[in-house]
């Protein structure tokens, strides 16, 4: 999941880093890495509260009303929750209007049936 990037770093180190093989949960049918046991006992304890927003998809996509995948390096942290972006352009557009974004994404989302 999220190209093996250790999805807690975006919280603790305030920056992706990638996970290891050595480090490893299983949860919603993927293999989420991390770059230490510490990590992925943090995950596997609350993984909503790390995993990306929108199954990881482009939140500045949906938003637009198309499905693409996020880029772990292209991210934001809004709300305690964590976004993914396929451009950097997309996350400095979030970045102007996060809660109208959101809301976009999250209607579009309902109507592709993910909820």
């Amino acid at each position: 999941a999220v190209r093996g990037t250790d999805s807690t770093s975006y919280f603790s180190m305030g920056k992706p880093l990638a996970g290891t093989r050595n480090h490893t949960v299983r949860w919603h049918g993927a293999t989420w890495r991390f770059g230490s046991s510490a990590a992925a006992a943090q995950f596997r304890a609350n993984p909503t509260a790390y995993a990306p927003q929108f199954g990881a998809y482009c939140t500045g996509g949906l938003a637009a009303r198309h499905v693409v995948e996020g880029k772990p390096q292209h991210y934001r942290l809004h709300g305690g929750k964590l976004y993914l972006f396929h451009t950097s352009a997309g996350a400095r557009r979030f970045s102007g209007d996060p809660k109208g974004t959101i809301a976009r994404a999250k209607a579009y989302w309902r109507e592709l049936g993910m909820e």
